[in-house]
């Protein structure tokens, strides 16, 4: 038999052998370290440079100056209630020299700030759901404290020359939804299905809206799709009143969004929740009384323990949002204000006394 050494350099010893060995498994190990480490690096590179780019998003969407201290902080809504907030911020801080940032990200993203307190007040265009009040009810032992600042309404609108004047909520739902849950039967995909007859009998429709995701988006199809999916039909649109431009600009066209968002060459649709039932326009009174069927209301979320008090800073600016002062912004901007006696009946049950009015 032939002796045949082990691999290694010719004529090499077994010390040196040895040597290899340990210089092969030190190069393993530091390779596998490097690995390693390597995603975790280009992950720390990653999440620095989003946070950066998170900051200059934040930056630009707030009232306040670049390093300038900040009394109140609120965040959530990104498109609908910043037309007023933002007012709000630069007017409350103008006369009382107490800088208020308003961010606007998202309402889904106002509860996670003013749970984690990197927010005092959180704006949202849809109440909390049952996920965000149980983190709270969880962390806190509470939940968060509601507080109506404005009253708004979706509206389902199509093209001025459209004949159609109204629908059920079932029809909204068979035409917005994947799965119909509220009973509308199959999907409706033209508009001879809507009972219209002559050019637009056989016409497809095409529809507009806000994301589902967003908080205007979550509150329709929570109340007009029965909290089923949007059809993958829908062409989401980005900012405010996209989608009523996009319906103006197209006859075969329907859409939904705030009633604030009107523009012209649309026509906005009455609506009932049952065939039966009366069908009730979006008009501030149908709003203000609840007749309409997707009224809703524009919130404040604010931390209040029980028994207890709001923060003294929030509780001021509460009082301000709630005068006559900056109830006028937003009705300038179209949504509609909390009445009056509405206005004192909240302070009131938050122990703020009187507003500006």
């Amino acid at each position: 038999m032939t002796y045949s050494p082990p691999p290694g350099f010719p004529g090499q010893s077994r010390e040196g052998r040895i040597m290899q060995e340990r210089l092969r498994r030190a190069l393993a190990r530091a390779a596998r370290w490097l690995t390693a480490a390597l995603p975790l690096a280009l992950s720390l590179l990653l999440a620095l440079e989003l946070r950066a780019d998170t900051e200059a998003r934040t930056a630009e969407g707030t009232s306040a100056a670049p390093g300038e201290a900040v009394t109140l902080r609120i965040a959530g809504s990104g498109y609908t209630m910043p037309l007023f907030t933002t007012r709000w911020a630069e007017a409350y801080s103008a006369a009382t020299g107490r800088p208020v940032a308003v961010e606007r990200k998202g309402t889904s993203t106002g509860p996670p700030a003013l749970l984690t307190g990197k927010a005092q007040i959180a704006s949202m265009t849809r109440p909390m759901n049952v996920a965000e009040r149980t983190a709270f009810r969880r962390r806190l032992g509470y939940e968060a404290t509601a507080v109506a600042v404005a009253a708004d309404a979706l509206a389902v609108f199509v093209h001025e020359s459209n004949p159609l004047e109204r629908m059920t909520l079932g029809q909204v739902d068979a035409v917005f939804s994947a799965e119909r849950r509220c009973g509308g039967g199959g999907a409706i995909r033209i508009w001879g299905e809507l009972g219209l007859d002559g050019p637009f009998a056989g016409r497809t429709i095409d529809l507009y809206g806000r994301h589902p995701n967003s908080g205007t988006g979550t509150y329709f199809s929570s109340v007009a799709l029965c909290g089923g999916p949007f059809t993958d039909r829908l062409r989401v649109s980005p900012g405010r009143a996209s989608a009523a431009r996009a319906v103006a600009d197209s006859r075969t066209s329907i859409g939904f969004a705030s009633r604030a968002d009107r523009q012209p060459g649309i026509k906005l649709l009455a609506l009932a929740k049952r065939r039966e039932e009366p069908y009730v326009p979006p008009t501030a009174e149908s709003i203000y009384s609840g007749r309409y069927p997707l009224a809703r209301q524009l919130y404040f979320y604010v931390q209040r323990p029980p028994g207890g008090a709001v923060e003294p800073s929030v509780a001021d600016f509460l009082r301000y949002v709630l005068s006559s002062e900056a109830q006028r912004v937003v009705e300038e901007v179209g949504y509609l204000q909390v009445p009056p006696d509405v206005a004192a009946e909240t302070l009131g049950a938050l122990g703020l006394g009187p507003s500006r009015r």
